[in-house]
């Protein structure tokens, strides 16, 4: 019996110790927001955002602790961060009037980030504009009656028209720049071409080819053996020799005649 109230009070002492420390931590997270909003409203933004860091820091699932954050952020014109911190708020509100609180103020953001991208402040990231006309259109199914969340949404709406027609210029800027250095590279292409065609010009003829010289036909090299003639040869020689022997003849009895007798001398 007595190891039972043991037991019993070793239990009470755990749970008591639980909520000890749960209470605790409520507290830390509640200083946290309370020492954010003080700062807030005196005007320390950059100390809020600090505060408020702590208190998510201690709680993530603060929801107080990431829409007040998100409203430090805007008023240091962090606006992607604060829209990053109310969309965090409106995914973990129940309520359908602080979900609509959340989406007025992401919208907000998204209006602010495209205006100051329009005076060139900062950089647009993507469609900021179609960002907050989709929040303003959230807030109002959740709080139809919200009149600011309407005239937002017009004048995102304004601004939106104002932008297409910039964009289209600017479009149309940009596709004649492309266009002016298309002709410029074909011009400075073509002055390239002609350049190199008048030195082509202006090079001397090529020789013309010398023709190649045919080598005479060797003639054969005479053998060292004796060539048999045919009788047809045979007879021709002869021929040849017996006319010469009969030329020969006739000189030789041509110039008997020519030369004169002798007398002989009669004792």
């Amino acid at each position: 019996m007595i190891q039972r109230w043991i037991g019993w009070i070793g239990s009470i002492l755990g749970i008591s110790c639980l909520l000890a420390n749960s209470v605790a931590a409520q507290d830390t997270e509640h200083q946290a927001l309370l020492n954010g909003t003080q700062a807030y409203e005196a005007g320390k933004y950059g100390e809020a955002v600090d505060h408020f860091g702590d208190a998510i820091d201690r709680n993530e699932a603060s929801i107080n602790g990431h829409y007040n954050l998100g409203n430090a952020l805007y008023k240091t014109e962090r606006y992607d961060e604060a829209a990053a911190e109310f969309q965090q708020a409106e995914e973990q509100a129940t309520s359908p009037n602080y979900k609509a609180r959340a989406l007025y103020n992401f919208g907000n953001s998204r209006l602010a980030q495209a205006q100051a991208a329009q005076q060139g402040t900062q950089s647009n990231s993507g469609d900021h504009l179609q960002g907050a006309i989709d929040a303003y259109k959230q807030a109002l199914r959740h709080q139809p009656q919200d009149f600011e969340a309407k005239n937002n949404l017009a004048t995102a709406y304004r601004l939106l028209r104002q932008q297409q027609p910039k964009q289209q210029n600017q479009q149309q800027q940009q596709n004649q720049n492309q266009q002016n250095q298309d002709n410029k590279d074909n011009q400075q292409q073509q002055q390239n071409q002609q350049q190199q065609n008048q030195e082509d010009n202006n090079q001397p003829p090529p020789k013309p080819d010398q023709p190649q010289q045919q080598n005479p036909p060797k003639e054969k090299p005479a053998s060292g053996e004796p060539r048999e003639i045919t009788k047809e040869e045979a007879k021709r020689l002869l021929e040849m020799v017996e006319q010469g022997d009969k030329r020969v003849q006739r000189r030789l009895l041509e110039q008997r005649r020519s030369v004169p007798k002798q007398i002989e001398k009669k004792w």
